[in-house]
This record gives structure tokens, C-alpha cells and sequence, in this order.
């Protein structure tokens, strides 16, 4: 790094840590100019990574960098390994600080084993007693609230319950409550792909983002980029990608950069781009280091073509397959490098094609045509050597060259059984192709006895590394049930995914698995309550058919009147909902307890909370008002007329109201007077208004005494 850069760097964190009168905003943390001060030495140095410098910063007690540091373990970006456990160690240090979005980290990490947190978990900490937490959270404290649906999300003192922990961040979110917002953001996004979802998720980002929620601007900057919850505007993308960035976030800086150089939300300025990209790559951000090297190579000067290979090298060490195929490309075709170098692009070619790379992987097809493939003996000696001259115990990638090479007799002599031997050893060790080979040794059987369980296990292995071949096998598993149970949802999902690189069998089977939902409507029409159920839920998720509720709920309520439970559970959630039909609190009790009749857990738990809640008090006043008492009747009349629990019934609001009348009751007797002036629940009749108006004024009732007044001055 240039003298003249890290003094541009140094000059840049003074400058902002003066104009901001010592002190600097960042995500709700004021970061203080001796920190700024310490950041820049430590820049200028020279020598140390960002990860270096997060490490030194979190020993001097600066637990924003605590929290960055726990990303880096996250991700195993800017020089470190990923190491979950430690990156959950950072988070919730930062966290027992009162970081902000500390514990939203922790959520977004997903499940912790009990390794990772142990008997110190800060959950266990805030909430040793769960009675107590759950008691403030029921008085309406935002922060218990918040907390309490965290140990529901993750199981801390209570039974996991996902579905209460949204309930209890949705009310602490209601209240303002930051990282309750945040998270629900979140869970709309990462748990579906519904649209209606999708809004919900950008609304709670744009509510979390308002607040100074770091995370919250970036997603929801990515909301309005790719039209996901809101109409697509990058003008607003742009704007929010603006805020994060001028506030130190390198994802953030890495976004705005790119919409600066293509003109994305901003009128295009390659200056500005080139700005906010070198911010990022200084601090190790290795998309931002790749496109920093694009715009300087884009200029065809020699100077600029080493500044644009200097930072390509950068990216390409953190394992960024574009900037390893484009040092390749430089490499095969002489371009800055010499003639004598060629042979290092096979290398950074290699290194992305292994991370799926479309183009490196044809290009090193196109060298192995060529003859330009490296020597077999070049490859044996890579397999036996490379733990003699390395650190690392092998080399994988040529355990599986070679051994593709024995199994089809390409300059060696021809050995199945070789092949599978070196598939074997680099499978292990985690190489995907290796494994995708080896489930089809296990297919094939023509090296080992066929055996479709161990197939299947391989091909799992290699599909969650992205192997476009593995995930076609095995969504073809999922959809004939070979040896895993059968699963239409599983074999759709890893369809899709290779679909999406462009594997035509896969796209092919999608089409059929199409119009085989065509036969499901049939068999529905035909009254087939399994079917009825099928495509209820199929409109209901918007799962290969778009989502429609009142179609969900047509299909639900057939299957549901056949007996089906999970129909029943589901019409109840309808119900409850609002999903295609007016949300009736009491049809939704009246098809879960159907529901949970045939033993449904679902449906039995949904009725204990509606029993414990709202609904229980209906009950209670229901009880109470057929044992005559009078305020139980006029609340129980007021629930029918507003349909508050209760499904809206005139007829009965006007019977409850006259028992309660009848009883003395002041605002029943003005609220049946009401009836029979406007004709609900009984035939209108203006001398039985009066009568119980008359009677409810005599008990001082000014609004009935008025409407006495009213009558009187029009018969005259």
C-alpha cells in the first residue's frame, strides 16, 4: 500500500473524527477520536490486517470492534478462519455490553450448540428467572419482550417455540424497540420467499433503518434494489447504501461503489465508485478489492494494470473466484504478465472452477483439448509431494484429477478401482466433485456394490457445495423416493437450484413436476381430500403455484370438512389470520379443537394460547353472563355487535342487551333503546327506543336523554 494512500486513509479518520466534535455516530455506538487515532496508527503501520486491527482495537475495550470481529469468524473473511464458536463468543461479549444488534447477530447466526454458549450464555444471564421475564414482558417492557423471544427462538429456559418468539418481537417492535424490528426483518426474509412476506420484511428493515440500525439500511437498501417487499426504486437504494457507508460500513461502501460505477440509483461517476471501493478493499473487503482492480485495469495504463493486478491478487488470496479467473486470464494470454508465466493460470483457474466458476471451468476444458492440461506426471507428483513441501496434509483437488484420470484410461492405464480409492480419500476431505463421483460409483456399482443410501449421502455432501450435478441427483431421489423418504418440496427445492445454473434436465423435470400439479387439481376437484389439502397449501405458500389465500382458503375448508387434521389446523389459522376470509376468532377455536381431536399438537397448542389470551376471557364472560350477571351480559352483547372474538351477530347483541337491560343495566338499556331506532336485531320500533332511552335518562344517562330531546322536538 502506497505512502501516499494510508496518509489519505489517516487524513480521512482525523478529518471525521474532528467534524463530528470528537466523537463519531456509527449504528448507534460513539466510537471516540482516540479511537480513530488508534485505527490509523495502526493502518499506517503497514502490516497489519483488518482482523489484526479489530483484535487490537477489542483488547483496549472498543466493543464495536469486538462486534466486527465476530463477522470476521462468521464470514472467515479479512484473514481469518471461520470459526463459528468463536464469532458467537465475540457476539455475545459485545453483546453483555449493551452493543447494539449484538443479539441480532447471535439470531442471524442461527442455532447454538450447547458447546458454543454453555451455562453462560447471556440469555441464561438476563433471564434466570423466566417467570419474571415473562411477567415484564406482559406488563409491556419493550427490552423483556425482546429478550423473551429470543430464549423462545433459541430454546433458553423455555421449550423452542419459533412462533411465540415472532409474537414477543413483534410486540416489543411495536413499541419501537430496535433490534426487535431488526430481527423480524429478518425472520420474513430468511424463513420464506412469499411476497407478502417479503413486504413485511421491508418494513420492519425500513423501521429498524430510520433508528440507525447499520444492518436494517444495507437490507433494506437491498429490498428496494431487487424490487423484494417494495416496488424496485434504486434511487432509495442507493440513498439508504449512502448512509451505511458514510457511517463506516465496508458492505455498505462495497454497494454504493458498485452503484457509482454502472449508474445504479446515481448518476454514474467512476471517481466516486473508485473512492468508496478503496475504502472497503483497504480494510480487506474482497468484492470491493476485485472491483477496484476492474476500474484501474479499465483504464489501459501500465501503471494502472499493476495497481489492478496488485488488488486482484488481494481479493483472489481470500478466496474470490472472480479475481482468481481474471489473474488467470491475465496469466494465459500474456496480458501485464510475461510469456514464461502461462503456466500459473492453470492455477487460478483451478482455484475457480473448485468455487463453480462457469467460465474458468471452460477455459480449463478448453486447455485439456489443447494438450494444455498439465502432465500427468505433473499431477501424480502434486497427490505424493504436496505434504512434503506444504503445511496442509493434502491436496485434494489433485486426488480427484488424478483419479478421474484412472478411471477413463487418460494417460495412465485404466483403474476403477484407483479412482475410487483417490475419489474416497479427497471426498473426505471435502472436495465436491470428488464426492458427486463417488455417489455414482455407489449408483453405477461398477466399482462397488451398489448401495443407493450411501449415494444419496455423498451427493448431499457435494449439492450443499453447490455441485450443480449433485443437486439434480439428488432432487431426483427426493421426487421417486429412492432409499429417502419421498419429498416433492426436496426435490423441487435442489431442482431449482441447479435449474438456476442452467442444468436442463433439472429445468426439464421442474416443467413436469408442473404439470403433474394439474392432476393434483383434478384429483381435488374430484373430491380427493389429500389433493384438496395439497393445493390448498400450494396456494397457500406460493409454492410453484402463485399464491392466492382465498383460493388456499376454498381448498383448505374442502379438505378440512372431509376430517383432514392438518386441514383443520390450517382453516384455523385462516381464521385466526385473516388468510381469504375475515378473521373470526371463534371459527378458528371451533376448527382447531376438530383438529385437535385427532391428536394434533399444533392445533392443541394454538388452543391453549387462545384459551390463556383473549379468547379465554370471551369464555369467562360467556360463563358469566348465562349466570346472570349483568355486566357480563352487556360486555357479551357489545362482543356479538362488534364481532370482538366472537363472530358478529346482531340478533344476539340485542338478546344480551335486553337481559341486561331488563336488570337495571344504564348502557344496556341505551344501547337497546339504540336497536330498536336503527333496527338491529329486531324489527325497528321508535316506541320501544323511547321506552328504554327514558329509562336509562331517569339514570342520568346524558347520551339517551339526548336522544329523548331529539324525538320530542320533531313531534312538534
Amino acid at each position: 500500500m502506497a505512502d501516499e494512500t494510508l496518509f489519505m486513509l489517516s487524513e480521512d479518520l482525523r478529518k471525521l473524527a474532528e467534524k463530528r466534535e470528537k466523537s463519531w455516530q456509527l449504528g448507534g455506538d460513539k466510537y471516540s477520536y482516540d479511537t480513530w487515532i488508534c485505527f490509523a496508527n495502526y493502518v499506517i503501520s503497514g502490516s497489519a490486517t483488518y482482523s489484526d486491527i479489530l483484535i487490537k482495537l477489542a483488547l483496549k475495550g472498543y466493543i464495536p470492534a469486538l462486534f466486527r470481529l465476530g463477522e470476521c469468524y462468521e464470514s472467515g473473511d479479512y484473514g481469518v478462519l471461520p470459526n463459528k464458536l468463536r464469532a458467537t463468543q465475540c457476539y455475545r461479549k459485545a453483546a453483555e455490553q449493551g452493543y447494539l444488534q449484538a443479539q441480532s447477530a447471535l439470531f442471524k447466526l442461527g442455532e447454538r450448540s450447547e458447546q458454543e454458549h454453555g451455562d453462560d450464555s447471556i440469555w441464561t444471564d438476563k433471564n434466570s428467572n423466566i417467570d419474571s421475564c415473562r411477567l415484564a414482558a406482559m406488563r409491556g417492557v419493550p427490552e423483556a419482550q425482546f429478550v423473551l423471544g429470543m430464549c423462545f427462538f433459541h430454546g433458553d429456559g423455555v421449550s423452542k417455540d419459533t412462533t411465540a418468539a415472532v409474537r414477543w418481537w413483534y410486540r416489543a417492535a411495536l413499541q419501537g424497540h430496535v433490534e426487535a424490528q431488526y430481527n423480524l426483518g429478518l425472520y420474513y426474509e430468511m424463513n420464506c420467499n412469499k411476497p407478502l412476506h417479503n413486504t413485511f420484511a421491508a418494513i420492519y428493515y425500513r423501521r429498524a433503518a430510520e433508528r440507525g440500525c447499520l444492518q436494517a439500511q444495507i437490507q433494506l437498501g437491498l429490498c428496494y434494489f431487487e424490487g423484494k417487499g417494495r416496488h424496485q426504486n434504486r434511487t432509495m437504494a442507493a440513498k439508504w447504501w449512502q448512509n451505511a457507508a458514510e457511517q463506516g460500513d465496508i458492505h455498505a461502501q462495497f454497494m454504493i461503489g458498485f452503484c457509482y460505477e454502472f449508474g445504479l440509483g446515481v448518476a454514474q461517476d467512476r471517481e466516486k465508485a473508485i473512492k468508496w471501493y478503496r475504502s472497503a478493499a483497504m480494510l480487506g473487503h474482497a468484492k470491493s478489492q476485485y472491483r477496484l482492480g476492474v476500474c484501474y485495469f479499465q483504464k489501459e495504463v501500465i501503471a494502472d494494470m499493476q495497481t489492478a493486478v496488485d488488488w486482484w491478487l488481494k481479493a483472489a488470496k481470500q478466496g474470490y473466484a472472480e479475481a482468481q479467473f481474471s489473474l488467470g486470464i491475465c496469466y494465459a494470454y500474456s496480458i501485464y504478465f510475461p510469456e514464461d508465466k502461462k503456466s500459473e493460470a492453470y492455477e487460478w483457474l483451478s482455484m475457480a472452477a473448485d468455487q463453480e466458476h462457469e467460465a474458468a471451468k471452460n477455459i480449463l476444458e478448453e486447455y485439456e483439448d489443447l494438450g494444455l492440461y498439465p502432465p500427468i506426471d505433473d499431477i501424480k507428483n502434486m497427490v505424493e509431494w504436496y505434504p512434503v513441501f506444504f503445511t496442509k496434509p493434502s491436496n485434494p483437488k489433485a486426488k480427484y484429477e488424478l483419479g478421474l484420470r484412472y478411471y477413463k484410461g487418460k494417460g495412465v492405464e485404466l483403474d476403477k478401482n484407483k479412482a475410487f480409492e483417490l475419489w474416497q480419500d479427497a471426498a473426505e476431505e471435502g472436495n465436491a466433485n470428488a464426492q458427486f463421483m463417488l455417489g455414482k460409483c455407489y449408483e453405477n456399482s461398477d466399482v462397488v456394490r451398489k448401495n443407493m443410501i450411501e449415494a444419496v449421502n455423498w451427493w448431499l455432501k457435494a449439492a450443499q457445495q453447490g455441485h450443480v450435478e449433485a443437486q439434480y441427483e439428488l432432487g431426483s431421489c427426493y421426487y421417486w423416493g429412492i432409499d429417502i423418504p419421498k419429498d416433492l418440496d426436496m426435490a423441487v427445492k435442489w431442482w431449482s437450484k441447479a435449474a438456476k445454473k442452467g442444468h436442463a434436465m433439472a429445468q426439464r423435470e421442474l416443467d413436469m413436476y408442473h404439470v403433474e400439479i394439474l392432476d393434483t387439481e383434478k384429483a381435488a376437484a374430484d373430491g380427493d381430500v389429500q389433493a384438496q389439502y395439497e393445493l390448498g397449501m400450494r396456494y397457500y405458500d406460493g409454492d410453484v403455484l402463485s399464491q392466492d389465500e382465498t383460493k388456499a382458503f376454498k381448498w383448505l375448508s374442502k379438505a378440512a370438512k372431509q376430517g383432514h387434521a392438518e386441514a383443520q389446523f390450517m382453516l384455523g389459522l385462516c381464521y385466526d389470520r385473516g388468510v381469504g376470509v375475515s378473521e373470526k376468532t371463534d371459527m378458528a377455536v371451533k376448527w382447531w379443537g376438530m383438529a385437535a381431536k385427532q391428536g394434533h399438537a399444533g392445533a392443541q397448542r394454538e388452543l391453549d394460547y387462545c384459551y390463556k389470551g383473549s379468547y379465554g376471557n370471551i369464555l369467562d364472560t360467556i360463563s358469566a353472563a348465562k349466570h346472570g350477571d349483568a355486566q357480563a351480559q352487556y360486555e357479551l352483547g357489545s362482543c356479538y355487535y362488534h364481532g370482538d372474538g366472537v363472530s358478529e351477530d346482531d340478533t344476539k347483541a340485542f338478546k344480551w342487551w335486553c337481559k341486561a337491560a331488563k336488570q337495571g343495566h344504564v348502557e344496556a338499556q341505551y344501547e337497546l333503546g339504540s336497536c330498536y331506532d336503527h333496527g338491529i336485531g329486531v324489527s325497528r320500533d321508535i316506541k320501544m327506543a323511547s321506552h328504554w332511552w327514558r329509562k336509562a335518562a331517569k339514570q342520568g344517562h346524558a347520551e339517551a336523554q339526548h336522544k329523548l330531546d331529539f324525538l320530542a322536538f320533531f313531534k312538534k
